[in-house]
């Protein structure tokens, strides 16, 4: 399934949705067709909300893109929420009816509470959890990973590594989100930071004052990213040029080599082969990195490859955002296995995959964190653990 499919799929969706939202809001309070008709058209814009906003925005309504983006965002949430309890409280109803536990002379599902109370409870839960996945995501979680192993040259015994992922700069997500990377990163004064894919979105807000935040972050040995499939969606020579304007160096197909004996790979997302500018083979990338270092592979999606168990230390990935919203998590574990968090593949070889820094789509998280991953490696013979 391509990206636009997806979307078509997604509109569909919340279009249904939408209708039996009106529906359910018209067998408790009554109303007439061109009311009907009207909140039919509110809702439709509502649906289709975040692409009228990239609009906006890039046609510098940037205040009212982002308003309009934000509120179809909150609101598709909202409706799929709200029906899928709905559904849920209708359905436990009915069955409390048949199994008599409820007002068994009565049919329940004709009775004006049968119908008020699943409405009023689907819309309070719905609103409480949309609040709070906003209030969630707002916080970034400081995740803390020791690598250590024998494979870490005693050069880069407490070296340090600090992962971005997905943030997604876009309408929702901008000079805010950045300032709070900035700040975290400050405090943590990593030796190299690395963003392994998905910086930016289509209608990023403020670019240069982003970029400008993102130049000042430190980092001793330097910066470095990789593409992930939304840089193409954006257009690849915009989020390149964005990278390197925010002080990140490409790696595509590259890697790079510091004296602690740490060896960077940095390789395109697979989305680059339906693109001009190809795509970067692993095992080549791979098979030009030097031998006997600890070999680092930025990978936007947590994929493993032979070249990787052959000759990669350590891949960091992201992509997936650990499904983000609870129980697409569910979802998403049956796509990647690698879903989130550390995982070994044997002695010498690890993956570790972020939830993402930002979110793509709705500023929301639940059951999920929005994170920025500090590694420390350390030169001894043990499994990985844990800070």
């Amino acid at each position: 399934m391509n990206f636009l499919t997806l979307v078509l799929c997604v509109v569909f969706v919340l279009l249904c949705c939408n209708l039996y939202c009106i529906s359910s809001t018209r067998q408790i309070f009554p109303f007439g067709t061109m009311l009907t008709i009207v909140l039919n058209l509110i809702f439709a814009v509502l649906v289709l909300g975040p692409g009228i906003g990239a609009w906006l925005t890039n046609n510098d309504f940037s205040l009212l893109g982002k308003t309009v983006t934000l509120t179809g965002y909150i609101w598709s949430v909202f409706v799929m929420l709200f029906v899928s309890m709905h559904l849920l409280f209708r359905f436990l109803g009915f069955g409390a009816h048949k199994l008599q536990f409820l007002m068994p002379s009565t049919p329940i599902l004709l009775s004006s509470n049968a119908l008020a109370i699943p409405f009023f409870t689907a819309c309070i839960l719905a609103s409480a959890t949309v609040v709070y996945a906003w209030h969630h995501e707002q916080n970034i979680q400081v995740k803390r990973v020791n690598i250590v192993s024998s494979a870490v040259p005693v050069e880069a015994d407490g070296t340090t590594i600090a992962q971005l992922s997905d943030v997604h700069f876009s309408a929702t997500t901008g000079v805010p989100r950045a300032q709070a990377i900035a700040d975290i990163i400050h405090q943590e004064q990593p030796d190299i930071i690395v963003s392994t894919g998905d910086l930016l979105d289509k209608g990023i807000d403020s670019p240069e004052t982003i970029a400008e935040i993102l130049r000042s972050l430190p980092a001793r040995l330097g910066k470095f990213a990789v593409t992930g499939n939304h840089e193409y969606y954006t257009g690849i020579h915009k989020a390149l040029r964005f990278t390197t304007d925010a002080g990140f160096t490409p790696l595509q197909g590259d890697n790079i080599s510091f004296a602690n004996k740490i060896t960077l790979i940095g390789v395109d997302d697979i989305s680059a082969s339906h693109f001009p500018s190809g795509h970067t083979d692993d095992a080549k990338a791979i098979a030009n990195a030097p031998a006997d270092y600890f070999t680092i592979l930025l990978k936007h999606r947590p994929i493993i490859s032979p070249a990787t168990l052959a000759k990669v230390n350590l891949q960091l990935s992201g992509h997936t955002h650990k499904g983000q919203f609870f129980p697409f998590t569910l979802l998403v574990k049956r796509i990647f296995p690698y879903t989130a968090g550390l995982y070994q593949l044997d002695e010498d070889t690890t993956i570790y995959t972020s939830q993402g820094t930002g979110t793509w789509g709705p500023p929301l998280r639940f059951l999920t964190d929005s994170e920025i991953t500090i590694f420390t490696l350390h030169h001894a013979p043990q499994k990985n653990a844990p800070a």
